[in-house]
């Protein structure tokens, strides 16, 4: 699997102003949190929707997570 090479801009306090700073996908933000691009976002939330229906449909048939 191939790493994402699209660039996040992120916008950092300078004075009285913020200045725009890339950073690369998957990174991490200057606050903690994880940077994501649209395309990895977009991604990220399919999968866990599908997750969370795969969760529901084997809770349903009695062979979900407790």
């Amino acid at each position: 699997m191939s790493r994402c090479t699209n660039k996040v801009t992120q916008y950092v306090p300078s004075g009285y102003d913020y200045r725009p700073v890339e950073s690369d996908c998957g990174s991490t933000g200057i606050r903690g949190q994880l940077l994501l691009c649209d395309n990895c976002e977009h991604t990220r939330k399919q999968r866990e929707n599908q997750y969370k229906d795969d969760q529901a449909w084997l809770t349903s048939a009695g062979w979900g997570e407790m």
